[in-house]
Formats: structure tokens, sequence, C-alpha cells
């Protein structure tokens, strides 16, 4: 809807005028980028005044659909800011699941097995330790009956 407006007002008024209205506006800096914490994961929050602020043409040599593609550009910059946000964040987050997955994988096909093979030789040591104790208190117990 913007550009099709926009399109109209370049047919209408021309596009080197339309250019020179757009070079006399001023840089939207009313954007503050802050961070929020999902679980851990840093995602940005945009904040940003819906004000349209103050013409930067005159209304003597423009027309209306000048006006039409201004509204619907302030209109389409809110949803611009809300997909930024919203994308930005999706990758953030499926960075921080494929970097979580990865340790999972880990854990389960390295690490788990490594400690469950350690824990099998103490035990099958600790155990061959008791039967030797075992036997060699059965030699002194029979050595003292002797």
């Amino acid at each position: 809807e913007a550009y099709s407006s926009l399109m109209n007002t370049n047919i209408s008024m021309g596009i080197s005028s339309v250019r020179q209205i757009a070079d006399s506006t001023q840089t939207d800096e009313s954007i503050t980028v802050g961070l929020k914490s999902y679980m851990g994961v840093e995602v940005p929050v945009l904040r940003y005044s819906e004000e349209k602020g103050d013409l930067a043409y005159g209304l003597s040599d423009t027309c209306s659909s000048l006006d039409a593609a201004v509204n619907a550009f302030h209109e389409a910059k809110k949803y611009m800011f809300l997909l930024a946000e919203t994308e930005n964040s999706l990758f953030r987050l499926a960075f921080a699941i494929k970097k979580t997955r990865k340790r999972a994988n880990a854990l389960n096909s390295m690490i788990i097995p490594t400690y469950k093979d350690i824990i099998t030789k103490i035990t099958t040591e600790l155990e061959e330790k008791e039967r030797e104790e075992f036997s060699r208190m059965k030699v002194i117990k029979n050595a003292k009956d002797v």
C-alpha cells in the first residue's frame, strides 16, 4: 500500500520533487534498542515513538497523494520494527536451541557413556577388593582356629 501510494505521488508530482522532499526529511531518531532475556538468551526489544512529527514539506506545493504515502509509510514503519524485532529474536533463540542441542547430544553420546564405563570399572574393582578381603579374613580365621 505504501509503495503504491508512493508511485501515485511520483506520477502526480514528479520523481525529482518527491526526491527533494524525501532528502529534506529528518532522520527518525526515536528508536531505542533494549535487551530482554528469555531463558538466558538476550533478545532485542525496539522502542519507538509513534508520533509523526512536523511535516518536512509545505502543503501548497504538494498533493494529497503525498500525504497518503507519508501516512502509509508511517504505518509500514511500525510493522517493520515489529518484523525486525521478531526476526532477530527468532534467530537468536534458534541459535541458542541449536547450541543447547549440541551440548545435549555430546552428553548423551560421549560424556555419559564415559562415566558409565568408569562406574563399571570402579564397581568391578571394589567387588574384586571385597572378595580378596573376604578370602584374607577366611585365611586368618582358619589360621586362628588351627
